[in-house]
């Protein structure tokens, strides 16, 4: 990892999850000290990531509920209302 770059890190499998599927690359990923059954995901700071991530959010926090469906290859959200 770059030392001029900033990073988010990641500690939640879904929100990583979701930005691998948006086309986000981690820079790096690690086993968490605290807790051995989780890794934490290390992404470059972006434009895009932020929004990426904020949409994630909003989706998560739409009513309470978001339901994954899984398709042939992909992920697609459906919001439960």
């Amino acid at each position: 990892m770059g030392a001029n770059n900033k990073y988010i890190n990641i500690y939640s499998m879904k929100m990583a999850g979701y930005l691998l599927l948006k086309g986000f690359i981690p820079e790096e990923y690690q086993k968490s000290h605290k807790d051995s059954e989780r890794t934490i995901f290390f992404f470059l700071e972006t434009g895009e990531l932020l929004r990426a991530m904020s949409e994630f959010n909003r989706l998560k926090n739409f009513n309470g509920n978001v339901v994954n469906i899984w398709t042939d290859s992909f992920i697609s959200w459906t919001i439960c209302t």
